[in-house]
C-alpha cells in the first residue's frame, strides 16, 4: 500500500539557525524513510556527505502525511 509522506530536510545556515525544506512523497510498501532520502538527495561519503539542491542536510525525517506519525 502507498503512503503519502512528508520528507523533512533540515540546513544549517550559520552557527545557530536552521531552515527546512519539506517535500511531499509516495512511498511505496517495501520503502523506507532513507530510500526517500536516497531517491531525493546526492548521498557522498564524509566530508561532503548529503546534499539537496547543493545546500548540505544535517537532519532529516519522515513523517506519515495523513496520520502525523514518524516512519522509519
Amino acid at each position: 500500500m502507498m503512503k503519502l509522506i512528508t520528507l523533512f530536510l533540515y540546513f544549517a545556515t550559520s552557527g545557530s539557525t536552521y531552515t527546512i525544506d519539506k517535500l511531499p512523497l509516495i512511498l511505496g510498501p517495501e520503502m523506507t524513510c532513507f530510500t526517500a532520502l536516497d531517491n531525493n538527495t546526492i548521498i557522498k561519503q564524509l566530508p561532503d556527505g548529503v546534499k539537496y539542491k547543493g545546500k548540505q542536510v544535517f537532519m532529516y525525517y519522515c513523517k506519515n502525511s495523513l496520520t502525523g506519525k514518524f516512519i522509519n
